[in-house]
């Protein structure tokens, strides 16, 4: 029977089954240690796939040094803890999302598709994160916790990303003259729950994505928007 998650209880989450592939980082090890950002890096992707394999509390730096060909002293070198290992992989997680929405923000089309595909884009990749690697996921959902305020700072660029194509929509006439930074703030609270990592294990459901856009839409015809009956084309993120 698959886990049951609460918005009361996220302290679990489903280890992952079957094989996974490893990249083999031995290999040119020894090239990247001449290059101390190229060594970061790979000490980067060696520890993602170890905390997606064994999770946060199997995942040792000594691990992660012998898939490298390194000692572990040289590990450290880059990074004073395991902790400081973690926060960097989810700091690139988090980066290649904000990346996610500008470019969907600056797309062609209305505010209102862009909204809505905006929304929608940022549900599928954090879904798609958590069914595909829990263990980061829950990793990932105990630094929320440890750092509320780099999690604030990201999620004050998303309200921003609203509140930039509300303005735009009020602009060409899509919408009514809503004050945008409080439609901004109002859609920010409404999707949350789709949006947010620490409650995805409660929006993970099937009907998850049909659940978002119909707060969506209807957050947007509070602004004067028409609904659509059609569902909007967002391709799958990769």
């Amino acid at each position: 029977m698959a886990p049951s998650y609460n918005l009361q209880n996220l302290s679990s989450v489903s280890s992952v089954t079957g094989p996974v592939n490893l990249v083999n980082t031995t290999e040119y090890a020894p090239h990247h240690t001449q290059h101390g950002l190229d060594t970061r890096a790979v000490i980067l992707e060696t520890a993602r796939q170890h905390l997606r394999r064994f999770g946060e509390d199997r995942m040792t730096i000594i691990g992660i040094a012998r898939a490298m060909g390194m000692s572990h002293a040289n590990v450290y070198r880059y990074f004073p803890s395991k902790a400081a290992i973690v926060e960097a992989v989810l700091d690139r997680w988090l980066s290649r999302v904000e990346n996610l929405i500008g470019e969907v923000a600056s797309r062609d089309g209305t505010a209102a598709e862009r909204i809505e595909a905006f929304v929608i884009e940022i549900h599928r990749r954090r879904r798609a994160k958590f069914k595909q690697e829990p263990e980061l996921f829950e990793s990932f959902r105990r630094v929320i916790v440890s750092r509320s305020d780099a999690v604030a700072r990201r999620q004050e660029k998303i309200k921003a990303m609203f509140a930039q194509m509300i303005r735009e929509g009020i602009e060409n006439g899509e919408f009514r003259p809503v004050d945008p930074e409080e439609a901004a703030t109002l859609l920010d609270d409404a999707t949350a729950f789709f949006l947010h990592p620490a409650v995805m294990p409660s929006a993970v459901s099937n009907c998850g994505e049909e659940r978002a856009r119909n707060v969506v839409r209807h957050m947007l015809a509070g602004f004067g928007h028409e609904i659509s009956a059609e569902p909007l084309l967002i391709p799958t993120a990769a």
